[in-house]
Parts: structure tokens; C-alpha cells; sequence
């Protein structure tokens, strides 16, 4: 997880690739499930945070709730590395739109104020 986040990148990687401050790990044995962020700090620092353990006990009565639980989380990490990935593609898109709307030098020829 941290090499994924500390390596160091060549130049063109670096406009190629979002370059994340944050990944996601998930831990498990299929009973006990753990789920860890690295981040990086200021210095580029790693720290690391695990959560406390989401126990599944199959063929349990309570197995649909537990496992459900654990889904919930998985969903909920997917979700946020999609933030910054989504709001990479939607700066684009303004700059996409932004750049279409000035006029084309072709469109300026022979007007004068």
C-alpha cells in the first residue's frame, strides 16, 4: 500500500495518472475482515490506520447480516476511490467546455472594433 503511494513517478506518469494521497487495503481470512487506509502525510510520511475486525461466522443465523455488514463497507471504499477520480474527469470537462466556448481565430478575420 505504501509503495503505491511513495513511489516516485517519471514526469510523464505523473499528468497520466491521479496522483492519490490516500488507498484503501482490505485484510481478511473470509471469517475476520479488516479493512486499512494509508495515507500520506505532509512530509510524505506514511500512516497507517486499521480498523477493528467485522467477524463473519458461516452458517450462522446472523450470517446475512454480518456479511452484509462487511459488503456495506466495501461498497462504502469503493465509493471514495471514485471521489477523487470522478472530480479529476469533471475539472476536465469544465475545461473542455471552457475551451470550446472562445471563438475560433478564423472567426475573428476582418472584424475589427
Amino acid at each position: 500500500m505504501e509503495s503505491s503511494l511513495s513511489r516516485k513517478r517519471k514526469a510523464n506518469e505523473i499528468y497520466d495518472e491521479y496522483d492519490m494521497d490516500k488507498v484503501w487495503g482490505i485484510v481478511t481470512n473470509a471469517q475476520k475482515w479488516y479493512f486499512m487506509e494509508c495515507t500520506l502525510e505532509n512530509e510524505r510520511k506514511p500512516v497507517f490506520k486499521l480498523s477493528k475486525p467485522l467477524f463473519v461466522a458461516y452458517e450462522d443465523e446472523g450470517m446475512k447480516d454480518m456479511a452484509e455488514k462487511v459488503l456495506a463497507h466495501i461498497l462504502w471504499l469503493l465509493e471514495e476511490a471514485q471521489k477523487p477520480v470522478k472530480a479529476l474527469e469533471e475539472s476536465r470537462e469544465i475545461k473542455r467546455v471552457r475551451s470550446g466556448e472562445l471563438p475560433k481565430v478564423t472567426d475573428l478575420e476582418g472584424k475589427t472594433n
